[in-house]
């Protein structure tokens, strides 16, 4: 036996004509919605990959990208020998925030940044050399990474490592060797390489 309930003969209400709304403000389409001060209703969505912030507005999604560079020099570059000499990249990959200058990069904000350092030589060392792939901040060292030469040949070495730096310092790059005469550091994209990026 079917059930029959009561209708208002002066409206002819139906249970699907029922809507949830605000009497004070009649077919209002916001003024449900929660809010810092109201609990209320989740807002109507954007359809167009929106998030919705605890404060009851729709907010886009802006990613960041990033904090760094990495660099390369594009021309053989001379370093004389017993002497830290510092490495005149030239030539971008990418360069982020437009901080990398004048062979230094400029630290835009505080934060932990990792660093690296490939240095490839064009010409021979001899067997019991040294050189290095140095990285400063400013003119302290924040790594030095030495090989010995084992035999004769043109080595690459190399240094990185992860540091806290602030803005109100630079990274540089630098090449040392002890071969006793002047020696080619090598150009190319592959070849003398530096990067920072910022970790967090």
């Amino acid at each position: 036996m079917a059930v029959e309930y009561p209708v208002r003969s002066d409206s002819q209400q139906k249970i699907e004509d029922v809507k949830l709304d605000n009497l004070a403000a009649p077919d209002d389409t916001t003024d449900l919605d929660f809010s810092t001060s109201l609990h209320g209703l989740v807002p109507k969505g954007t359809n167009v990959g929106n998030y919705l912030k605890d404060d009851g507005t729709w907010s886009s999604v802006s990613p960041s990208l990033g904090v760094g560079c990495r660099v390369y020099l594009s021309t053989d570059f001379t370093a004389v020998s017993g002497s830290d000499r510092q490495i005149p990249f030239d030539t971008e990959f990418y360069d982020v925030g437009n901080d990398f200058a004048s062979n230094t990069f400029d630290v835009p904000e505080n934060g932990y940044y990792l660093v690296q350092l490939i240095v490839r030589f064009a010409e021979t060392l001899s067997d019991g050399d040294e050189c290095q792939a140095i990285i400063k901040a400013g003119s302290a060292v924040l790594v030095r990474s030495t090989l010995m030469v084992p035999g004769t040949y043109a080595p690459t070495v190399q240094a990185s490592m992860v540091c806290y730096l602030t803005s109100s310092q630079y990274v540089s790059f630098y090449v040392r060797h002890d071969h006793g005469s002047d020696r080619d550091i090598d150009s190319g994209n592959e070849h003398t390489i530096a990067s920072v990026t910022k970790l967090g």
